[in-house]
């Protein structure tokens, strides 16, 4: 096949973004996702949050339910974002996808591991399809996921605590890889003494109630991005996409999309 150099191209391109949202419990992070431009939310949780106006599926409990969703909503010009709420459910639903296909009773029962090594495969090839959504349909995915805290040992810089996505470390690893950008949301604290008296008295943390998201890697947690953001971003409690829309101007949905 001939190579055509007219086909090189700078910067971030006119793809989709998939984009992973991650934090602790009441961050905002569905609200943030579904305030993405004609978004969808296929849902793994119990219930949307309060006041997101998005159209969002009845709950999903299985695997297979995922992936007719994805396939109907993909080739719709209805939407311009797929959201997927509860990448940790998501998890759980492959693997009891996998352990009926080949009857296990539980993901142990392979031995050595090789349970999850096959929940992993089956995941990639999931997350490998949503990026072909982004990247032929021109649709925004974003991932929306549970952070725990957990310890990280870096060999330059030693054991720490991290925020990590609530999975199994390989499929979280996967999600890692292939998101363009991991956007951590937390609060912004204040710090003040214990005892206003004494200089060397503990200091406490208080919730200033604004939420930030951490877009640069450091080493509390995996937040990335390729897109140039700020290190970290005031998203506003109404319209929080209002804080992205800078950084993701290239995107363009399509008007011809096909199935994932």
């Amino acid at each position: 096949m001939a190579i055509d150099l007219k086909k090189l191209t700078t910067g971030p391109g006119d793809d989709g973004p998939v984009i992973l949202i991650m934090g602790r419990a009441g961050r905002g992070k569905t609200s943030l996702a579904a305030a993405f431009p004609r978004a969808v939310v296929l849902s793994f949780e119990k219930a949307a949050p309060v006041g997101v106006t998005a159209p969002v599926t009845p709950r999903i409990t299985d695997f297979a339910t995922a992936k007719e969703w994805l396939n109907e909503v993909a080739i719709s010009d209805q939407f311009d974002t797929i959201v997927l709420d509860g990448l940790e459910v998501l998890e759980g639903l492959i693997t009891a996808d996998v352990c009926r296909e080949h009857n296990w009773q539980s993901i142990e029962q392979p031995g050595y591991g090789k349970g999850y090594v096959t929940v992993a495969e089956a995941f990639r090839k999931f997350m490998n399809g949503l990026r072909s959504v982004a990247e032929n349909n021109k649709k925004a995915v974003v991932l929306v996921g549970h952070a725990v805290v957990g310890t990280f040992t870096d060999p330059l810089a030693g054991s720490h605590s991290t925020l990590d996505l609530s999975m199994d470390k390989r499929c979280r690893q996967i999600a890692y890889d292939l998101s363009d950008a991991i956007l951590v949301l937390d609060f912004s604290y204040n710090l003040t003494s214990t005892d206003t008296r004494n200089p060397n008295a503990p200091k406490r943390a208080q919730s200033t109630g604004t939420v930030i998201a951490y877009t640069g890697g450091s080493p509390a947690s995996p937040a990335k991005n390729r897109y140039g953001m700020e290190q970290q971003l005031v998203i506003p409690q109404e319209d929080g996409f209002s804080a992205l829309v800078p950084y993701l101007a290239n995107w363009s949905p399509s008007t011809q999309p096909t199935q994932a």
